[in-house]
């Protein structure tokens, strides 16, 4: 049935592949296993087939729907933030440059600014011609 092991050892698992949709896609798969749990239970309420079809689609479809949420949540915080940085891009190179000078923690400083997004303080700091350590405080 399917590849041999051999040949599937490199390819991702289903739970896998859905952690790379995008996050409109997740929601609407987690909608659509939702939907096929419900109306597996709709057509059958008496079959215990039915109540396992249920709660597999809400262990599947729920965390997807909550995960879709959550990322189209921080994509639009993150485009906010990138479109704010552009706009006080100088005012942000005196402050990056102070903070060095200073020997303090860029990205404490951009967080201070109300940048909370790792992306948007990365872009900063490369505009800044600043490389953020991983540990950087």
């Amino acid at each position: 049935m399917g590849l041999p092991v051999e040949e599937r050892r490199g390819q991702p698992l289903l739970l896998d592949q859905l952690a790379y949709l995008p996050p409109t896609a997740r929601i609407a798969a987690g909608g659509v296993m939702l939907g096929m749990g419900v109306a597996g239970l709709c057509m059958q309420p008496g079959s215990a087939y039915a109540w396992l079809l249920l709660v597999l689609s809400f262990g599947i479809g729920a965390p997807l729907v909550l995960l879709g949420l959550g990322d189209r949540r921080r994509l639009r915080v993150e485009v906010a933030e990138l479109e704010r940085a552009r706009a006080e891009l100088p005012d942000l190179r005196v402050a990056v440059a102070t903070a060095v000078q200073a020997r303090q923690g860029v990205r404490r400083v951009l967080r201070e600014r109300g940048y909370t997004s790792d992306k948007a303080q990365r872009w900063i700091a490369l505009e800044c011609d600043v490389v953020l350590a991983r540990g950087d405080a």
